[in-house]
């Protein structure tokens, strides 16, 4: 969980390809700018987008009031995999 009062600076995070952003309370606009595209974050929504690229959150309205997202991710893993001939 991220409280977010000023926005979120541009920054990559570690994270696989497996990672979603969902807005927990949004109490003005915040626009998420993932490698230059720009999204309007709206309530209920998740978002799904690669962490590794450069991303940052902007809340352009009244400073001080922010929001709270959740970061979700699920680790997937690697199964080893017999072929079979027929």
């Amino acid at each position: 969980y991220l409280g977010c009062v000023s926005g979120v600076a541009p920054h990559k995070d570690p994270l696989n390809l497996n990672t979603w952003l969902i807005p927990l309370v949004l109490t003005e606009e915040a626009l998420l700018n993932v490698g230059g595209a720009i999204t309007k974050l709206i309530d209920g929504m998740i978002y799904h987008f690669n962490h590794q690229i450069l991303h940052e959150l902007t809340l352009p309205g009244k400073k001080g009031t922010g929001c709270a997202v959740a970061m979700a991710t699920i680790k997937t893993l690697k199964l080893k995999t017999k072929r079979f001939t027929c």
